[in-house]
């Protein structure tokens, strides 16, 4: 489940990005359905690689039990991770190594 009820963050840097002497009214009318879709996925992708890589037990998929990830998947995992996990607890690189190490995906081209 991913809570979405305060993405004030998301649209804040939208319109910095929009440029500061644009009305705010004209920013937010460039606000479309993917940039939704972006803010969704880079919340859930956060949350999904921080259950992975803690063993969170109350995420089903960071409950410590082994988890047999096939190639496809951790691929697919990996690449969303190096789109959309926003984390700031710690660096990407360390979070990158340790999502890798916890779904088994070796190298860029494959286990």
């Amino acid at each position: 489940v991913v809570i979405y009820d305060d993405f004030n963050p998301f649209l804040d840097r939208f319109v910095s990005r929009s440029g500061r002497n644009r009305p705010l009214e004209k920013s937010l009318g460039h606000w479309k359905l993917w940039d939704h879709m972006d803010a969704i996925l880079s919340l859930a992708v956060t949350q999904l690689v921080s259950a992975i890589i803690h063993r969170s037990k109350t995420e089903p998929v960071g409950d410590g039990k082994s988890h047999a990830w096939s190639g496809p998947h951790a691929r697919d995992l990996t690449l969303l991770a190096a789109l959309y996990d926003q984390s700031t607890a710690e660096t990407f690189p360390s979070r990158w190594r340790k999502l890798r190490w916890r779904v088994g995906y070796g190298s860029i081209l494959g286990r």
